[in-house]
């Protein structure tokens, strides 16, 4: 924990990433066990006033933070989650909310995490990771923090997926999809803030990208869609433009 009188930065182990099959998923229930969730980002901030409500927080935070990475198993949820609810729970006038946007998405990871805890899927842990992963979007926006913001929707985008495959929720693939391209969003904001190009894809970044790729729609024929079709196509039409422009200006001189 590092800072001024007005701002703490919380420096974190960095980031970690974990694939659905090391979270417990059988690949016999059919979703894909390579979809990455990302468990951990490098940092969070938050203000210093009021210096009370701040030291409440951090205090049952880094208390919760303790068993974070613990193993899946439903003991594991009920010693860590109430310290991560208390933290989510304390309001102050905080200038910005993204360390309680922090703490919901932890919560998301351990619910997410007790999913495929006991062999199957567990429905309910499915909704509370989505609904945690909810309310952490709404408190993070890009510029608080892109790598929180990147890996927010990358897990939103994966629960979505979830959903879909388990619950048969008509729009879920689509939303999936969509939550990917918004991660991507933040990883672009990322790429600018990166002082060395040894650095410029990191490991969230990589995970949406990846997920993307993993489930993208795909066109006829069972090949995906490529771009540079699109693009060709639109260059003719721009050329073909001015040709029929001057035909009908000919026309009309000899009118």
């Amino acid at each position: 924990v590092w800072g001024s009188d007005s701002w703490l930065q919380v420096s974190l182990p960095g980031v970690i990433t974990r694939e659905l099959g090391e979270m417990g998923l059988d690949p016999e229930l059919g979703a894909p066990a390579n979809l990455k969730v990302v468990m951990e980002v490098p940092r969070f901030g938050v203000s210093m006033k009021p210096r009370r409500e701040t030291a409440s927080f951090l205090a049952a935070l880094f208390s919760g933070l303790k068993g974070v990475r613990l193993k899946a198993g439903s003991g594991h949820v009920r010693g860590i989650e109430p310290d991560l609810l208390s933290a989510v729970m304390i309001e102050s006038p905080w200038r910005g909310l993204s360390h309680k946007g922090y703490a919901w998405w932890l919560l998301g990871n351990l619910y997410l995490n007790e999913v495929f805890a006991g062999g199957g899927h567990n429905r309910a842990a499915l909704h509370c990771a989505r609904r945690a992963y909810g309310r952490a979007a709404g408190l993070v926006l890009l510029d608080s923090n892109p790598s929180l913001f990147t890996a927010i929707h990358n897990n939103i985008g994966v629960v979505r997926y979830l959903q879909g495959m388990f619950e048969a929720v008509a729009d879920a693939p689509e939303r999936a999809l969509k939550s990917w391209r918004l991660a991507l969003t933040g990883s672009r904001q990322e790429l600018w803030r990166k002082l060395s190009v040894r650095r410029i894809v990191s490991q969230e970044n990589l995970a949406a990208f990846e997920n993307l790729r993993l489930v993208q729609p795909v066109g006829e024929g069972g090949k995906t869609v490529k771009r540079s079709n699109t693009k060709s196509k639109r260059r003719k039409t721009h050329v073909k433009r001015p040709r029929s422009a001057r035909s009908v200006g000919a026309r009309a001189e000899k009118d």
